[in-house]
Protein backbone atom coordinates (compact mmCIF):
# COMPACT_ATOMS: atom_id res chain seq x y z
CA UNK A 1 0.00 0.00 0.00
CA UNK A 2 2.81 2.41 0.87
CA UNK A 3 4.50 1.66 -2.46
CA UNK A 4 1.27 2.33 -4.39
CA UNK A 5 0.78 5.56 -2.45
CA UNK A 6 4.35 6.66 -3.16
CA UNK A 7 4.05 5.96 -6.89
CA UNK A 8 0.71 7.80 -7.03
CA UNK A 9 2.21 10.73 -5.15
CA UNK A 10 5.20 10.95 -7.49
CA UNK A 11 3.04 10.81 -10.61
CA UNK A 12 0.69 13.44 -9.19
CA UNK A 13 3.63 15.67 -8.27
CA UNK A 14 5.04 15.47 -11.79
CA UNK A 15 1.65 16.27 -13.36
CA UNK A 16 1.07 19.19 -10.99
CA UNK A 17 4.58 20.52 -11.61
CA UNK A 18 4.15 20.41 -15.39
CA UNK A 19 0.71 22.04 -15.12
CA UNK A 20 2.01 24.79 -12.82
CA UNK A 21 4.94 25.62 -15.10
CA UNK A 22 2.65 25.88 -18.15
CA UNK A 23 5.51 25.37 -20.59
CA UNK A 24 4.08 23.15 -23.34
CA UNK A 25 6.70 22.42 -25.98
CA UNK A 26 5.45 23.09 -29.52
CA UNK A 27 6.42 20.61 -32.19
CA UNK A 28 9.16 21.31 -34.69
CA UNK A 29 6.74 22.94 -37.13
CA UNK A 30 7.26 26.19 -35.20
CA UNK A 31 10.75 26.31 -36.75
CA UNK A 32 9.28 26.07 -40.25
CA UNK A 33 6.99 28.03 -42.55
CA UNK A 34 6.57 31.72 -43.37
CA UNK A 35 6.79 34.66 -41.01
CA UNK A 36 3.95 37.21 -40.82
CA UNK A 37 4.55 40.85 -39.92
CA UNK A 38 2.74 41.61 -36.64
CA UNK A 39 4.48 44.81 -35.47
CA UNK A 40 6.35 47.68 -37.10
CA UNK A 41 7.33 51.25 -36.49
CA UNK A 42 9.21 53.27 -39.09
CA UNK A 43 9.24 56.38 -36.87
CA UNK A 44 7.51 58.70 -39.28
CA UNK A 45 6.26 62.12 -38.27
CA UNK A 46 7.63 64.24 -35.46
CA UNK A 47 6.57 62.39 -32.31
CA UNK A 48 6.90 58.92 -30.83
CA UNK A 49 3.84 56.69 -31.36
CA UNK A 50 2.87 56.14 -27.74
CA UNK A 51 0.27 53.53 -28.68
CA UNK A 52 3.29 51.31 -29.45
CA UNK A 53 5.94 52.56 -27.03
CA UNK A 54 6.37 53.71 -23.44
CA UNK A 55 8.81 56.51 -22.68
CA UNK A 56 10.95 55.67 -19.66
CA UNK A 57 11.96 58.16 -16.99
CA UNK A 58 14.35 57.86 -14.06
CA UNK A 59 17.51 56.07 -13.05
CA UNK A 60 16.59 52.49 -13.95
CA UNK A 61 19.60 50.20 -13.53
CA UNK A 62 21.74 51.16 -10.57
CA UNK A 63 23.22 47.64 -10.47
CA UNK A 64 24.88 48.29 -13.85
CA UNK A 65 26.46 51.51 -12.54
CA UNK A 66 24.83 53.51 -15.30
CA UNK A 67 25.48 57.20 -14.82
CA UNK A 68 22.61 58.72 -16.84
CA UNK A 69 19.07 59.75 -15.96
CA UNK A 70 16.49 58.75 -18.55
CA UNK A 71 14.38 61.74 -19.62
CA UNK A 72 11.46 62.06 -22.02
CA UNK A 73 13.10 65.08 -23.63
CA UNK A 74 15.94 62.90 -24.92
CA UNK A 75 13.53 60.86 -27.08
CA UNK A 76 13.18 62.55 -30.47
CA UNK A 77 11.49 61.43 -33.72
CA UNK A 78 12.57 63.34 -36.81
CA UNK A 79 13.78 62.73 -40.37
CA UNK A 80 12.17 59.28 -40.34
CA UNK A 81 14.24 58.10 -37.37
CA UNK A 82 14.05 57.59 -33.65
CA UNK A 83 16.92 59.44 -31.99
CA UNK A 84 17.85 58.63 -28.40
CA UNK A 85 20.11 61.42 -27.19
CA UNK A 86 22.75 61.22 -24.49
CA UNK A 87 23.95 64.51 -23.00
CA UNK A 88 26.23 65.80 -20.28
CA UNK A 89 23.89 67.84 -18.11
CA UNK A 90 22.50 67.79 -14.56
CA UNK A 91 19.32 65.72 -14.57
CA UNK A 92 16.85 64.79 -11.85
CA UNK A 93 14.42 61.92 -11.54
CA UNK A 94 13.22 58.93 -9.51
CA UNK A 95 15.67 56.16 -8.62
CA UNK A 96 14.01 52.89 -9.64
CA UNK A 97 16.67 50.29 -8.76
CA UNK A 98 18.73 51.52 -5.84
CA UNK A 99 17.28 49.56 -2.93
CA UNK A 100 20.27 47.29 -2.46
CA UNK A 101 22.47 50.39 -2.40
CA UNK A 102 20.36 51.98 0.33
CA UNK A 103 18.43 54.33 -1.95
CA UNK A 104 14.64 54.26 -1.34
CA UNK A 105 12.55 53.38 -4.39
CA UNK A 106 11.31 56.42 -6.32
CA UNK A 107 13.39 58.85 -4.29
CA UNK A 108 14.52 61.83 -6.40
CA UNK A 109 18.24 61.84 -7.18
CA UNK A 110 20.56 63.82 -9.44
CA UNK A 111 22.81 62.45 -12.17
CA UNK A 112 25.35 64.27 -14.30
CA UNK A 113 24.11 62.87 -17.62
CA UNK A 114 20.78 62.36 -19.38
CA UNK A 115 19.69 59.83 -22.03
CA UNK A 116 16.65 58.17 -23.62
CA UNK A 117 14.91 54.79 -23.44
CA UNK A 118 11.68 53.35 -24.81
CA UNK A 119 9.94 50.00 -24.18
CA UNK A 120 7.27 48.38 -26.34
CA UNK A 121 3.77 48.25 -24.88
CA UNK A 122 3.26 44.77 -26.32
CA UNK A 123 5.14 41.67 -25.29
CA UNK A 124 6.19 38.94 -27.72
CA UNK A 125 6.89 35.23 -27.35
CA UNK A 126 9.12 33.98 -30.19
CA UNK A 127 9.43 35.50 -33.65
CA UNK A 128 11.85 37.42 -35.81
CA UNK A 129 12.94 40.78 -34.38
CA UNK A 130 14.76 43.27 -36.58
CA UNK A 131 15.91 46.88 -36.36
CA UNK A 132 17.93 49.11 -38.63
CA UNK A 133 20.22 51.31 -36.55
CA UNK A 134 23.20 53.63 -36.58
CA UNK A 135 25.80 53.87 -33.80
CA UNK A 136 28.24 56.71 -33.29
CA UNK A 137 31.51 56.19 -31.45
CA UNK A 138 31.98 57.36 -27.90
CA UNK A 139 33.79 56.09 -24.81
CA UNK A 140 31.52 54.49 -22.18
CA UNK A 141 28.62 54.51 -24.66
CA UNK A 142 26.23 51.58 -24.22
CA UNK A 143 23.31 51.72 -26.73
CA UNK A 144 21.26 48.54 -27.08
CA UNK A 145 18.37 46.73 -28.80
CA UNK A 146 17.14 43.92 -26.53
CA UNK A 147 14.26 41.88 -25.12
CA UNK A 148 13.27 41.49 -21.49
CA UNK A 149 10.51 39.60 -19.69
CA UNK A 150 9.81 38.69 -16.08
CA UNK A 151 6.87 36.68 -14.78
CA UNK A 152 7.83 37.27 -11.15
CA UNK A 153 8.58 33.60 -10.60
CA UNK A 154 12.09 32.35 -9.86
CA UNK A 155 13.74 31.15 -13.05
CA UNK A 156 11.03 32.71 -15.21
CA UNK A 157 12.99 35.71 -16.44
CA UNK A 158 14.21 36.37 -19.95
CA UNK A 159 16.85 38.67 -21.35
CA UNK A 160 18.10 38.44 -24.91
CA UNK A 161 20.47 41.15 -26.07
CA UNK A 162 20.11 41.33 -29.85
CA UNK A 163 22.85 43.95 -30.08
CA UNK A 164 24.53 46.07 -27.43
CA UNK A 165 27.56 48.23 -28.08
CA UNK A 166 30.31 48.61 -25.47
CA UNK A 167 32.37 51.50 -26.88
CA UNK A 168 34.55 49.36 -29.15
CA UNK A 169 32.56 46.21 -29.87
CA UNK A 170 29.04 44.99 -30.55
CA UNK A 171 27.84 41.82 -28.91
CA UNK A 172 24.75 39.67 -28.50
CA UNK A 173 24.03 37.53 -25.45
CA UNK A 174 21.42 34.98 -24.40
CA UNK A 175 21.08 35.13 -20.63
CA UNK A 176 20.47 32.08 -18.53
CA UNK A 177 17.29 31.67 -16.48
CA UNK A 178 18.92 31.23 -13.07
CA UNK A 179 20.05 34.05 -10.83
CA UNK A 180 23.26 33.81 -8.79
CA UNK A 181 23.40 36.17 -5.79
CA UNK A 182 24.46 39.54 -7.12
CA UNK A 183 24.73 38.61 -10.80
CA UNK A 184 23.24 36.79 -13.75
CA UNK A 185 24.66 33.59 -15.10
CA UNK A 186 25.34 34.23 -18.77
CA UNK A 187 25.75 32.24 -21.87
CA UNK A 188 28.86 33.43 -23.70
CA UNK A 189 28.58 36.73 -25.55
CA UNK A 190 29.38 36.67 -29.24
CA UNK A 191 30.55 39.56 -31.33
CA UNK A 192 29.08 41.41 -34.27
CA UNK A 193 31.08 43.21 -36.91
CA UNK A 194 30.59 46.83 -35.91
CA UNK A 195 30.83 49.87 -38.16
CA UNK A 196 30.20 53.29 -36.69
CA UNK A 197 28.20 55.98 -38.50
CA UNK A 198 26.78 53.36 -40.87
CA UNK A 199 23.19 52.06 -40.85
CA UNK A 200 23.00 48.29 -40.46
CA UNK A 201 20.25 45.79 -39.70
CA UNK A 202 20.43 43.57 -36.63
CA UNK A 203 18.00 40.68 -36.25
CA UNK A 204 17.22 37.64 -34.14
CA UNK A 205 14.98 34.65 -34.82
CA UNK A 206 13.73 33.15 -31.54
CA UNK A 207 11.96 29.78 -31.49
CA UNK A 208 11.39 27.26 -28.68
CA UNK A 209 14.49 25.33 -29.73
CA UNK A 210 17.04 27.79 -31.01
CA UNK A 211 18.02 31.44 -31.36
CA UNK A 212 19.66 32.76 -34.54
CA UNK A 213 21.41 36.12 -34.86
CA UNK A 214 21.72 38.05 -38.14
CA UNK A 215 23.77 41.03 -39.30
CA UNK A 216 22.64 42.73 -42.53
CA UNK A 217 20.57 39.62 -43.38
CA UNK A 218 23.52 37.24 -42.95
CA UNK A 219 23.23 34.63 -40.20
CA UNK A 220 26.27 34.76 -37.97
CA UNK A 221 25.34 32.54 -35.01
CA UNK A 222 22.90 29.82 -33.93
CA UNK A 223 22.43 28.92 -30.29
CA UNK A 224 20.44 25.80 -29.43
CA UNK A 225 18.23 25.18 -26.41
CA UNK A 226 19.73 22.56 -24.13
CA UNK A 227 18.73 21.38 -20.70
CA UNK A 228 20.91 21.30 -17.57
CA UNK A 229 22.46 18.00 -18.63
CA UNK A 230 23.55 19.30 -22.01
CA UNK A 231 20.90 17.41 -23.97
CA UNK A 232 18.97 19.10 -26.75
CA UNK A 233 15.38 19.77 -25.63
CA UNK A 234 14.01 18.73 -29.00
CA UNK A 235 16.10 18.03 -32.05
CA UNK A 236 14.44 19.96 -34.84
CA UNK A 237 17.58 20.02 -36.94
CA UNK A 238 19.92 17.29 -38.09
CA UNK A 239 22.86 19.65 -37.84
CA UNK A 240 23.71 20.95 -34.36
CA UNK A 241 27.30 21.82 -35.14
CA UNK A 242 27.13 25.56 -34.53
CA UNK A 243 27.48 25.62 -30.75
CA UNK A 244 27.02 23.39 -27.77
CA UNK A 245 25.69 25.21 -24.74
CA UNK A 246 25.37 23.31 -21.48
CA UNK A 247 23.14 25.81 -19.68
CA UNK A 248 19.41 26.11 -20.12
CA UNK A 249 18.04 29.47 -21.24
CA UNK A 250 14.71 30.75 -20.07
CA UNK A 251 11.62 29.40 -21.77
CA UNK A 252 8.96 30.54 -22.42
CA UNK A 253 8.55 34.12 -21.13
CA UNK A 254 6.88 36.87 -23.20
CA UNK A 255 9.23 39.82 -23.63
CA UNK A 256 8.98 43.52 -24.36
CA UNK A 257 11.33 45.29 -26.77
CA UNK A 258 13.76 47.83 -25.32
CA UNK A 259 15.81 50.50 -27.08
CA UNK A 260 18.08 52.58 -24.88
CA UNK A 261 21.25 54.64 -24.83
CA UNK A 262 23.10 54.15 -21.55
CA UNK A 263 26.39 55.55 -20.29
CA UNK A 264 28.32 53.08 -18.18
CA UNK A 265 31.36 53.07 -15.88
CA UNK A 266 31.16 49.40 -14.88
CA UNK A 267 33.12 47.75 -17.68
CA UNK A 268 34.56 50.51 -19.84
CA UNK A 269 37.45 52.93 -19.68
CA UNK A 270 37.79 56.56 -20.68
CA UNK A 271 35.41 59.49 -20.45
CA UNK A 272 32.27 60.12 -22.52
CA UNK A 273 32.38 63.89 -22.09
CA UNK A 274 34.17 64.88 -25.30
CA UNK A 275 31.80 62.71 -27.39
CA UNK A 276 28.61 64.32 -26.04
CA UNK A 277 25.96 65.21 -26.99
CA UNK A 278 25.44 62.16 -29.18
CA UNK A 279 22.55 60.01 -30.35
CA UNK A 280 21.64 56.41 -31.11
CA UNK A 281 19.53 56.35 -34.29
CA UNK A 282 16.88 53.78 -35.23
CA UNK A 283 15.31 53.68 -38.70
CA UNK A 284 12.71 51.02 -37.94
CA UNK A 285 11.73 48.13 -35.68
CA UNK A 286 9.78 45.14 -37.04
CA UNK A 287 8.53 41.86 -35.61
CA UNK A 288 7.37 38.83 -37.57
CA UNK A 289 5.85 35.69 -36.07
CA UNK A 290 4.99 32.25 -37.34
CA UNK A 291 1.33 31.26 -37.03
CA UNK A 292 0.65 27.68 -35.89
CA UNK A 293 -1.96 25.86 -37.93
CA UNK A 294 -5.53 26.39 -36.74
CA UNK A 295 -9.16 25.70 -37.65
CA UNK A 296 -12.44 27.55 -37.26
CA UNK A 297 -13.89 26.35 -33.96
CA UNK A 298 -17.66 25.85 -33.71
CA UNK A 299 -20.54 23.50 -34.44
CA UNK A 300 -20.86 21.87 -37.87
CA UNK A 301 -24.67 21.78 -37.60
CA UNK A 302 -27.11 24.56 -36.73
CA UNK A 303 -30.84 24.16 -36.17
CA UNK A 304 -33.28 26.54 -37.82
CA UNK A 305 -35.53 28.20 -35.32
CA UNK A 306 -33.00 27.70 -32.55
CA UNK A 307 -33.13 30.82 -30.38
CA UNK A 308 -29.53 30.30 -29.26
CA UNK A 309 -26.79 31.87 -31.36
CA UNK A 310 -23.65 29.93 -32.19
CA UNK A 311 -20.14 31.29 -31.67
CA UNK A 312 -17.33 30.53 -34.12
CA UNK A 313 -13.75 31.52 -33.41
CA UNK A 314 -10.10 31.27 -34.39
CA UNK A 315 -7.03 32.03 -32.25
CA UNK A 316 -6.37 35.69 -31.48
CA UNK A 317 -3.18 36.93 -33.14
CA UNK A 318 -2.05 40.43 -32.23
CA UNK A 319 -1.21 42.43 -35.33
CA UNK A 320 -3.70 40.70 -37.65
CA UNK A 321 -6.97 42.14 -39.02
CA UNK A 322 -9.91 39.71 -39.18
CA UNK A 323 -12.53 39.68 -41.95
CA UNK A 324 -15.48 37.26 -41.70
CA UNK A 325 -17.67 36.00 -44.56
CA UNK A 326 -21.00 34.26 -43.77
CA UNK A 327 -23.78 32.67 -45.86
CA UNK A 328 -26.42 34.92 -47.41
CA UNK A 329 -29.35 35.62 -45.14
CA UNK A 330 -27.53 34.78 -41.92
CA UNK A 331 -27.31 37.25 -39.07
CA UNK A 332 -23.95 37.79 -37.41
CA UNK A 333 -21.83 40.11 -35.32
CA UNK A 334 -18.07 39.76 -35.13
CA UNK A 335 -15.39 40.89 -32.71
CA UNK A 336 -12.02 40.28 -34.37
CA UNK A 337 -11.34 36.57 -33.86
CA UNK A 338 -14.94 35.61 -32.93
CA UNK A 339 -18.29 35.81 -34.68
CA UNK A 340 -21.76 35.11 -33.31
CA UNK A 341 -24.15 33.70 -35.90
CA UNK A 342 -27.78 32.75 -36.30
CA UNK A 343 -29.11 31.15 -39.50
CA UNK A 344 -32.01 32.78 -41.30
CA UNK A 345 -33.32 30.22 -43.72
CA UNK A 346 -33.03 26.56 -44.46
CA UNK A 347 -29.75 26.68 -46.36
CA UNK A 348 -26.36 26.02 -44.86
CA UNK A 349 -23.14 27.46 -46.13
CA UNK A 350 -19.52 28.30 -45.58
CA UNK A 351 -18.08 30.47 -42.82
CA UNK A 352 -14.73 31.98 -43.82
CA UNK A 353 -12.30 34.14 -41.90
CA UNK A 354 -9.33 35.91 -43.48
CA UNK A 355 -6.43 37.22 -41.42
CA UNK A 356 -4.50 40.09 -43.04
CA UNK A 357 -1.10 41.05 -41.65
CA UNK A 358 0.84 44.31 -41.80
CA UNK A 359 2.88 43.17 -44.81
CA UNK A 360 -0.25 42.23 -46.78
CA UNK A 361 0.08 38.47 -46.32
CA UNK A 362 -3.16 36.63 -45.65
CA UNK A 363 -4.35 33.39 -44.07
CA UNK A 364 -7.88 32.10 -44.73
CA UNK A 365 -9.77 29.30 -42.98
CA UNK A 366 -13.28 28.00 -43.71
CA UNK A 367 -15.89 25.78 -42.12
CA UNK A 368 -18.93 24.17 -43.75
CA UNK A 369 -22.08 24.41 -41.63
CA UNK A 370 -25.32 22.52 -42.26
CA UNK A 371 -28.73 23.81 -41.25
CA UNK A 372 -31.39 21.34 -40.22
CA UNK A 373 -35.11 21.79 -39.58
CA UNK A 374 -36.31 20.09 -36.40
CA UNK A 375 -38.94 17.42 -36.87
CA UNK A 376 -42.23 18.01 -35.03
CA UNK A 377 -42.65 15.95 -31.89
CA UNK A 378 -44.98 12.99 -32.28
CA UNK A 379 -47.50 12.36 -29.58
CA UNK A 380 -51.09 11.42 -28.82
CA UNK A 381 -53.81 14.03 -28.81
CA UNK A 382 -55.78 14.30 -25.59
Amino acid sequence: MKRIFLITYLISSIILKCWAQQVPLPDCSYDEGPFYLVFEDEFEGNALDETKWIKRKGHLRNYDKEIQMYQHENIVVEDGKLKLWAKKEPSYGPCRSGEKFGIPYDSIIQMGYSAGEINSRRTFLYGKFEAKMTYHYGQQFWPAFWLYGNTGERGQMCEIDIIEVFSDDGRYTVHNKERIPGEWTLRPSYYFPLFYDLSSTYAMVWTPYKIEFYYDNVKIKTIYHFNENGRNIKKCSDNLSDDYEENNWVYPVPCKILLNFAINIKDMQGSPDRFLPNCFEVDYVKVWQRVPDFEVNGRETMQIGNTLSEVYSVPFIEGADYSWSIPDGWAGSSSRNEITLQPNGSDGGTITVTLTFLDGQQISRSKEVRVITPKPLKGKAY
